[in-house]
Formats: structure tokens, C-alpha cells, sequence
């Protein structure tokens, strides 16, 4: 699956697996506020209905203190007055009965027109005391049936602080009184509601059997199972007063409330069947799951352009990396990756751009010098052809000199002979003078030429010199620049033990990111995913620098080889030096040896003349050029010793210059494989960095230029020497 598709689907099953844990905490969530929001809906019904409660009974103790505060009813006279005065009242007011309670205790019922003593029930001696109360569902002792008493002070003015001078009592009936007054409550949709006394028996509920047969759900529960739950409520109730329940009955639950009614002694009691409250939740669930499914639309979309802008930056990287890696020619380090984003892939981009042009740009740089290095073997091989061709000429013109330096010799012992036969013959003397006088201009002449051979093979010796210290130079520079590459070679060497660290990094990295991904169960198996993706591109790019780092390893070992090749040819150029010099001090001594044999042929011959001119002197003239004529044998005998030892230079020199031939071979064909696999290398070189050997490549051409000259001069046998041979 391509990483395009890939992240989208993940970050949609992330979407997803999160929609869908935020549907199932939110509808747990929305359970419990629903719940919380009907039960504080059922506590402030609860507590409106307790004042709403309380209201009426103020009312209803209101109106019997207005009847019993009248000043008929406050004449106490019972008989002419209170009696007639009631009777109306008690239609009016609905009620069962009204007394008039004396001080005593002593009650006169109006309908009935009969007594009784109540003055132990606890509503009459609260009214007596002067105030209003209502009783609890009682037994009544007159009717033995359940009644409701309400109680008002009769006092005898209406001045503050008046003294009580009885009561006024009327009674309702119990089992339906208090269900009025809970009928008649602002209760919610699928309540129900009943009332209690401290004492934990129902005094209204809608079964009025209950109410009449007086249930204590606290007694009950102990010997009824049916009213052990029930009985838990009233318990709770009874002891705390207020607060709430979840109450149990058979298969139905409710939400419960209650809360005692202030300056009575009833607890209202109501129940919210949770049935109402589940249907609610399941409308509020079905809303957050349409919502749910609304957003999850929405985060797919999100995630496919989310996807998509996180993918395209990792598949374009992707794209250059693969075009690096698999160039027209192998490795192509020209890509670039365009990105302008400044996020993390961003960076990537902008730290592989310099990871590249790092890479290339001491690529090309070899590739440069290897370029060099080829054109400079190239031209070291054809200059050392030139060089061997040269001493081998030197070699046939040192063996034509030795020739004429022979003839030379032979044709002194002649003169030394002849003068020795002057001595014993006069008469010849003339005819041999000048015979030797013609002899010794042509020895002479020969000397003069072989003197400038001598001056031009010491000039051409000193130019063989400059330019073989100008090689060796050239070529300490270029060990130079050799080292320089081995350099450069080990720091790409260190920037893939970088990557190589990087990736160990990214993978180790990788590896905590599964672990806890792992830890977070499913939630994090699409983290897994994603990291496995990271540790995979982390084990590519190391397998990448291991690559790397053995190219640049072959190159470190070509650079080495090239370096040591380089090192013999110093080697071999410093010998040639040092066969130079010799080859100049020998020089030297043989220029020395040629002016003396000169001079001392130009004394012979002004001798011989001298004999010509002078018969007297023959004797004398001849032991001077017998004597002469064996300086010359000994100088000629000299030159060709020097002669000999110069041939055996040259010979050096060829066999020096066919050494720098094999070397310089050897260092082309290391150029060679070195170029073959830069070239594996896509560089694109600008001009600008082509530079960076042009300076050494310059003066490499010069001394190519001047070495073929000198030899190219110095490959020219002298014309006088060719006669002289012949």
C-alpha cells in the first residue's frame, strides 16, 4: 500500500476508533448528566412542591385562625354564641368538624354538639400555647376513624404577646387530605409522589389502602421482602431528611427525592421512573451518534488532505532518493528536492539538499583531479618516451665522440713518431712540419666542435635539470592534492557514520515508538504502523550509508594506491636530478679537458711552423711536440673516459625514463578505474567548481610544454659531429 493511501487510512481508523470512543464516553457521560439533570429537575420539583405544600397548609391554618379570632368565636360562650357562629363555617371551610377547645382541654364539636377531653393530644396543647399546628393522620377517639386535625390559638386581642384563651380545631379526613394536597402539586411527566411521618408510616400515597391500613415500609420491610427496598428509602429518608434515592421495585427503577415539609412533621417522598429518563438519554445518544457520524465524515475528509500534505513532501523525498540512487549512470547528485515548507519535512529536504551538494562537490572535485591526473600520465608517458629517445642519441653521440677522441689518439702517436723521425731526419722536417701543421688545424677544428658539443649537452643538462626539479615539484603538488582527496574522502566517510547514527537514532527511536504504542492497546496500533513505516526508511538510509561508505572506502583505496604510485615517480625523478648533476659535473671537467687539449694543439702547431721556418730549431721543435703530442694522447685518452662515463649516464637515463613509462602506465590506469567510478557519480559540475584544479592543471601544461621543447632541441645530432664520425 503506498504511503498516500496509507496515512489517510490511518489517520481516518485514528478518526474513527477516536469518534468512536468519544461516542461511547459521551454517551456514558450524557447517561450520568442526563440522570443528573432529571434529578436535580426532580429536587427542585421536590422542593417547590414542599413549599407549595406548606403554602396550603399555611392557608388552611390561616383561615381557621381567622374564624377562630372572631370576636363571636372569642366570647368563649359556647352555647349562645360560638355554636350558631360555626355551624356555617364548617361547609365553608369542607371540613369534617369544628371544636372549641377550653383551656382545660375540654373540646365542644359544633355538627355533633357533643365534648371531649383531647388536652393530652400534642396539636391542641401547641395551639393552646398559642400556635398554629396541624396534627399527624391520627385515629380519631370520637370517630375511630384516620383523621387530620388542624389547631389555631383563640387569643384575646389582637395586641401582640395577647394571652390564649383556647382553640379552635378542625378536622379532615387523613386518608385524603394530604393526597389533595399532593394532587394539587406541580409534579413532572412519570412521577409519583407520597408523603411520610417521622416515624417512617405513609400518611399519602395514591393506593389509599396504604394511608388506611397505617404501612410502615421500616416495620414491613423486616417480615415482607416487597417492601424491603421500599423500606430502605423511607429509612434514608427519615434520617436524613433530604437528599435522594435510586429505588428498586420489582423490574422498574426510579430516580428518587424527598425532603421534609419545614415546621410539620411529614417528609414528601418523590419517584421519577428511570424508564422517562432512559428514553431521553437514548434521544440525546442518537443525536450524538448522527453528530458522531457527521464528524466522522468530516475527519475523513480532513484526514485524506491531512494525509495527502503529509505524504506528498515524504513521496517526493522518496522520488529524489530513488532518482539518486538510480541515475542514468548510477548515482545522480544533481537531484534536489524543491520544498518550501516549514515543518519538519521541510528541514528534511533542506538537510538532504546539503547532504547532496556535501556529497558532490568533493566528487567533483576528484573527478577533476582524476581528469588531471590522466592528462598528466598521458603527457608524463609521452615525455618519458621523448626522454629515452634522447638518451639514446646521447648514448650514439657519446660513442661517436669516443670514435673521434680514438682517431684523435691514433693520430698523435703518428705525430709523436714523426717527430721523433725529424729528430733523425733533417731533411723531411719541412715537408712533415707543414703536413703536421695541416694536421693540427683539423685537430683543432674537431677539438672547437667537440668543445660546443660539450657546451650544448651542459646547457641541455642544466634545462633536463630544471625541468626534472620542476617534475618533482609538480609532483609533490600533486601528492599534495592526493592527501587532500583522502581527506575530504574521510570526512564523507564521517558524514555516513553521521547518517549511519542518524538512523540508528531514528530507528531506536522507532523502536520506543512501537513499544508504547504497544503499551496503548489498540489506540496506538495506528502509532505502530507509523513507526514501523519510520523504522523501515531508518534501516534504508543505513543500508544506503553502508553503501556509500564502501564506495568511498574503494576510493580511499584508489587514492592511496594513486598516492603511493605518485611517491615512486618523486623517487624516480629525484634520481634523474641527481643523474643530472653528475652528468653536469662531468660536463664540466670534460669542457675543462677540451680547452686544455685546444691550447696545447695551438702550441703544437705554432711549433711546426716555427720548425718550418726555423730548420735550426728542428731538433729542439720536434721533443717539444713529442712532449706535446703525448699531453694530447694522455688529454684525448681522458675525453674518452669522460666519453664513456657519459654513455653509461645516458644508459641510467633510459632505463630512468622507462621506469617513469611503467609508472606513469600504471598511475593512467589507476586514473582510469578511479574516473570510471566517479562517473558512476552524477555531479552536474557547475564551472565554478571546475576551478579548483585549473591552477595545478596550468602549470602542468607549461612544464609539459617545456620538457617537449628541450627535447625536441636536444634531439639534434650535430652536423660537425656527423662529419667528424664520418
Amino acid at each position: 500500500m503506498k504511503l498516500s493511501v496509507k496515512i489517510p487510512a490511518l489517520i481516518g481508523i485514528i478518526v474513527l476508533v477516536t469518534i468512536i470512543v468519544i461516542i461511547l464516553l459521551m454517551e456514558n457521560l450524557v447517561s450520568n448528566q442526563v440522570e443528573k439533570a432529571h434529578q436535580d429537575k426532580l429536587n427542585v420539583s421536590v422542593s417547590a412542591n414542599v413549599k407549595l405544600i406548606n403554602a396550603k397548609l399555611e392557608v388552611e391554618l390561616g383561615k381557621l385562625w381567622e374564624v377562630a379570632n372572631r370576636a363571636r368565636t372569642r366570647s368563649m360562650d359556647w352555647e349562645n354564641v360560638v355554636r350558631e357562629s360555626l355551624l356555617a363555617d364548617v361547609q365553608r371551610l369542607e371540613a369534617l368538624e369544628l371544636g372549641l377547645v377550653y383551656p382545660d382541654g375540654l373540646v365542644h364539636y359544633v355538627s355533633a354538639n357533643t365534648t371531649a377531653n383531647l388536652g393530652d393530644r400534642d396539636y391542641i396543647q401547641q395551639a393552646l400555647k398559642g400556635k398554629n399546628n396541624v396534627s399527624d393522620v391520627i385515629v380519631s377517639r370520637v370517630t375511630n376513624s384516620l383523621v387530620l386535625m388542624f389547631a389555631a390559638p383563640v387569643v384575646e386581642n389582637n395586641d401582640p404577646g395577647a394571652r390564649t384563651i383556647g382553640a379552635l380545631i378542625e378536622r379532615r379526613d387523613g386518608s385524603i387530605t394530604l393526597k389533595e394536597f399532593i394532587d394539587q402539586t406541580q409534579t413532572l411527566e412519570g412521577t409519583q409522589a407520597f408523603m411520610i411521618n417521622k416515624e417512617g408510616t405513609i400518611v399519602a400515597h395514591n393506593n389509599i389502602d396504604m394511608v388506611l391500613n397505617q404501612i410502615n415500609p421500616l416495620t414491613e420491610g423486616k417480615t415482607n421482602p416487597d417492601f424491603a427496598s421500599l423500606g430502605d428509602l423511607v429509612a434514608q429518608a427519615v434520617k436524613y431528611k433530604s437528599g435522594t434515592f435510586r429505588y428498586h421495585e420489582k423490574n422498574k427503577s426510579y430516580l428518587v427525592s424527598y425532603q421534609d415539609i419545614p415546621d410539620h412533621q411529614w417528609i414528601l417522598i418523590v419517584m421519577l421512573d428511570e424508564a422517562i429518563v432512559k428514553a431521553d438519554t437514548i434521544k440525546v445518544r442518537n443525536n450524538i451518534i448522527f453528530i458522531g457520524f457527521i464528524c466522522l465524515i468530516i475527519g475523513i475528509i480532513v484526514s485524506i488532505f491531512v494525509g495527502r500534505s503529509i505524504a506528498n513532501p515524504i513521496i517526493m523525498v522518496a522520488n529524489v532518493v530513488k532518482s539518486v540512487s538510480k541515475g542514468k549512470q548510477g548515482y545522480d547528485l544533481t537531484k534536489k528536492i524543491n520544498s518550501h515548507s516549514k515543518d519538519e519535512t521541510g528541514e528534511l529536504a533542506t538537510y538532504f539538499n546539503e547532504l547532496l551538494w556535501t556529497l558532490r562537490r568533493p566528487m567533483c572535485e576528484i573527478r577533476n583531479v582524476i581528469n588531471s591526473s590522466i592528462m598528466v600520465t598521458k603527457e608524463l608517458s609521452s615525455i618519458s618516451n621523448q626522454m629515452e629517445i634522447g638518451n639514446n642519441e646521447t648514448v650514439a653521440k657519446s660513442n661517436n665522440i669516443t670514435d673521434i677522441t680514438n682517431a684523435m689518439a691514433n693520430n698523435i702517436s703518428s705525430v709523436a713518431a714523426s717527430s721523433e723521425e725529424v729528430s733523425s731526419s733533417a731533411s723531411d722536417v719541412t715537408n712533415t712540419a707543414a703536413l703536421m701543421s695541416k694536421s693540427m688545424d683539423s685537430i683543432v677544428s674537431a677539438i672547437d666542435e667537440m668543445d660546443r658539443n660539450i657546451v650544448r649537452i651542459a646547457g641541455n643538462t642544466n634545462k633536463m635539470k630544471l625541468v626534472s626539479e620542476e617534475a618533482n615539484t609538480k609532483s609533490d603538488h600533486v601528492n599534495t592534492i592526493m592527501k587532500k582527496l583522502e581527506k575530504t574522502a574521510n570526512e564523507i566517510g564521517d558524514v555516513t557514520q553521521t547518517i549511519k547514527s542518524i538512523a540508528n537514532k531514528t530507528n531506536l527511536l522507532a523502536l520506543n515508538a512501537s513499544v508504547e504504542a504497544a503499551r496503548a492497546g489498540d489506540t496506538g496500533k495506528g502509532f505502530a504502523v507509523v513507526a514501523d513505516e519510520v523504522k523501515a526508511l531508518a534501516s534504508q538510509s543505513a543500508t544506503s550509508a553502508d553503501d556509500i561508505e564502501r564506495k568511498i572506502s574503494d576510493i580511499q583505496r584508489e587514492i592511496l594506491q594513486a598516492s603511493s604510485t605518485f611517491l615512486g615517480v618523486s623517487v624516480i625523478i629525484k634520481d634523474i636530478n641527481h643523474n643530472v648533476e653528475e652528468i653536469k659535473g662531468l660536463m664540466e671537467n670534460q669542457t675543462k679537458s677540451s680547452n686544455s687539449i685546444a691550447t696545447n694543439i695551438t702550441e703544437t702547431n705554432d711549433g711546426a711552423k716555427s720548425v718550418a721556418t726555423a730548420i735550426g730549431e728542428v731538433a729542439k721543435g720536434s721533443h717539444l711536440i713529442a712532449e706535446n703530442s703525448n699531453d694530447i694522447s694522455r688529454g684525448t685518452i681522458e675525453v674518452s673516459e669522460h666519453m664513456i662515463e657519459m654513455n653509461n649516464t645516458a644508459n641510467k637515463g633510459v632505463e630512468g625514463s622507462t621506469i617513469v613509462s611503467d609508472f606513469s602506465q600504471k598511475l593512467k590506469e589507476i586514473s582510469s578505474d578511479l574516473k570510471i567510478a566517479i562517473e558512476k557519480f552524477e555531479l552536474g559540475c557547475s564551472e565554478c567548481e571546475n576551478k579548483v584544479c585549473n591552477a595545478s592543471v596550468k602549470n602542468l601544461e607549461e612544464l609539459i610544454s617545456k620538457s617537449k621543447v628541450w627535447i625536441k632541441s636536444s634531439s639534434t645530432t650535430p652536423k660537425k659531429g656527423r662529419k667528424l664520425l664520418n
